[in-house]
């Protein structure tokens, strides 16, 4: 390898027509995969809302500062919902998103080839190529609406002009880009700011050729960025030592093993014969290469202090460092890990990878070539015929898997943007053609935040009040006409609309079932002819009726109760408890949870909560006793019982006998 100073900047070496037409190859397929049947993007209550706040933003009704709620118990940075915002003003269409990410991720691929061709040569950057095109688990997050998943592309232009700035580009501007890329990755993901070790290390490798004011420009930049997110988020310090969600730091080796399912499809295809061994030679070929990166590091380190080693050299250490350090600093961590936690991996690892096999493939031509004469001859077809063996043998593998989880989702996934755009427009059918301004829809979320539709309202009037409920919690009754959309199947539900309402119309979306449209005409009371409620609490709930179907042991007590409400709690989250205790007064089984959600409470409605509690097999035959109450959330105070047979705020609702 020949030696360059760090301020000789790498140029590139001229293209030849097979060269273009591999990298042509690699693109398309790249495109192929990562666009192909997006029908199948997956919708859950995360994209459900991003797309609702992005939509907000591009609307122009705010703008803002966090974004959703993260696992971590943290907002995420905003800056994935103002990139979606770009195509959904454009285009009001779901998908856009969708293949906003993958448009992002497919160029990544295109600029990961060019900075491996420049800094590392033509041999690594082809076998990168068949290494990353069709990466399994590539591929699945390049077509997500979702947090992270434009990682790839922002850590990819980061690793280029790093690598720019520590080979010699002196000029200010590459630390500036250096600092909107970095951007771009720490507020896709916080998880991702465990680079932050490998930038500062990589300073210390290099700083006698790094200008200390850009390197520090840089950083500032980054800093000043996370100013208004910090300001709301006071506990982003807990989550950066390892102490968020109120848990002990504890030390695995879980960033080790998600890191080598990346660069394999553990955990995303089930693998077995052939394909197993693939996916173990990966994962070893990427700890290998780790090895060897951090070997040629160490041997560096006094010649990268001097300036004195070549480019090619200063790409392997800064792809070392760039992967072994957030490993390193992640072995310590409070929350859960998952393969998205650590995307800014993305195109680093495979770069390594490829790396590493051609330093490896040198070497080894280099010690053999001198002892056997005859290979000086035949040593350069045997080097590309072995070359066109590993791009054929890997990116086989790539596309077969990347295929078989492809057609796996065909026919399996229920096609649920399909099917929620086809929710949209039968829900605005039936308000335009109607008087309804109320609309309950009854998902899979307790709110729009965790519901897969809760950007409906996104699509619809600002005048429509629009509520969700759990489906199989219960449900809210508008003094007004309402229209209800149920997504699933609940027995208990459909009764309860069959009662207060006529079904409207069905709407069959197999698989994933049919979705049924109710609507209620007339105000309706539940207070069983009683002049006044059971009980009230100080929030302004009064409770006025029960229902208990069946108590029978070894099965749940099917319990509903009916509530008015007498005044809104937009700010509160109230939840409800149910208690259950055996003659002997002892507890026997609880349910808890928010029912109808309380920020969706009006002055006026009732509120039917459909409430199941376990009876143990064992249970005695007696007199079992049902308390209920409310708390508030999260002080988990009760809430005051102003009338009714209440002690300890728990009201006594009623004696069962279970024979």
């Amino acid at each position: 390898m020949t030696t360059r100073n760090l301020e000789e900047t790498p140029r590139f070496s001229a293209w030849s027509f097979p060269e273009v037409l591999a990298l042509l190859t690699a693109l398309g397929v790249a495109l192929y995969f990562r666009f192909v049947h997006m029908e199948t993007t997956w919708m859950s209550p995360d994209q459900s809302t991003l797309l609702k706040l992005a939509m907000d933003i591009g609307s122009g009704r705010r703008f803002l500062r966090v974004a959703n709620q993260s696992s971590a118990g943290m907002a995420h940075p905003a800056l994935p919902v103002y990139l979606y915002a770009i195509p959904l003003a454009l285009t009001h269409q779901i998908l856009s998103a969708a293949y906003l990410t993958a448009l992002l991720n497919s160029i990544s691929v295109g600029i990961s080839y060019l900075f491996a061709r420049r800094f590392l040569g033509r041999a690594p950057a082809l076998i990168f190529l068949s290494l990353y095109a069709a990466s399994p688990w590539s591929v699945h997050f390049s077509r997500l609406i979702w947090n992270p998943v434009m990682i790839p592309f922002f850590a990819t232009l980061a690793l280029w002009l790093l690598t720019e700035a520590i080979s010699g580009n002196r000029r200010f501007l590459i630390w500036i880009g250096v600092a909107c890329t970095l951007m771009g990755v720490f507020h896709s993901h916080l998880a991702s700011m465990a680079l932050l070790i490998s930038i500062g290390t990589t300073w210390l490798f290099f700083y006698r050729q790094v200008r200390f004011k850009g390197f520090a420009v840089s950083l500032l930049l980054v800093a000043l960025s996370f100013l208004p997110y910090a300001l709301s988020q006071p506990t982003l310090w807990l989550l950066l030592t390892g102490t968020a969600s109120g848990e002990t730091a504890k030390v695995n080796l879980s960033p080790f093993l998600l890191a080598g399912d990346l660069v394999s499809a553990r955990g995303l295809f089930l693998a077995t014969g052939i394909w197993k061994a693939v996916e173990n030679l990966l994962r070893g070929w990427l700890w290998f290469s780790l090895v060897w990166l951090g070997i040629l590091t160490l041997r560096c380190l006094p010649k990268a202090r001097q300036g004195s080693i070549s480019s090619a050299q200063a790409a392997r250490i800064v792809l070392f460092l760039w992967i072994a350090g957030p490993l390193v600093a992640l072995i310590r961590h409070t929350h859960y890990l998952q393969h998205h936690y650590l995307l800014f991996l993305y195109p680093a690892a495979y770069l390594a990878m490829a790396s590493a096999l051609t330093d490896v493939g040198v070497a080894l031509h280099r010690l053999i070539s001198p002892r056997f004469s005859r290979l000086r001859q035949i040593g350069p077809i045997i080097g590309v015929g072995g070359l066109v063996l590993i791009f054929a043998s890997l990116s086989g593998w790539s596309l077969f898997v990347s295929n078989a989880v492809l057609r796996q989702e065909q026919s399996q996934t229920c096609f649920q943007e399909q099917h929620v755009r086809a929710a949209v427009n039968t829900i605005r059918a039936e308000l335009d053609r109607s008087s309804i301004r109320d609309l309950v829809i009854l998902s899979d979320g307790i709110d729009a935040s965790y519901s897969t539709f809760g950007f409906i309202n996104a699509f619809l009037p600002p005048h429509i009040s629009v509520r969700f409920t759990r489906l199989g919690n219960g449900l809210s009754v508008p003094a007004a006409p309402t229209l209800y959309f149920v997504a699933g199947e609940d027995i208990r539900t459909l009764a309860m609309l069959d009662r207060i309402g006529y079904p409207l119309r069905l709407l069959d979306v197999s698989p994933c079932g049919v979705w049924k449209f109710y609507v209620t005409t007339q105000a309706w009371s539940f207070t069983g002819g009683s002049s006044r409620p059971i009980a009230e609490w100080a929030n302004g709930l009064q409770l006025w009726g029960y229902q208990i179907e069946r108590a029978v042991r070894g099965d749940n007590l099917a319990l509903t109760t009916f509530w008015k409400v007498r005044a809104e709690r937009p700010l509160n989250w109230d939840y409800f408890f149910f208690h259950l205790f055996s003659p002997e007064a002892v507890f026997i089984s609880q349910m808890d949870g928010p029912g109808v959600s309380s920020p969706y409470w009006r002055e006026g409605d009732w509120l039917i909560l459909l409430t199941t509690l376990p009876i143990p097999g064992d249970a005695p035959p007696g007199p079992y006793e049902i308390y209920c109450g409310l708390y508030s959330v999260p002080s988990l105070e009760r809430i005051p019982v102003v009338a009714g047979d209440a002690t300890d705020n728990r009201l006594h609702l009623t004696t069962i006998w279970i024979p």
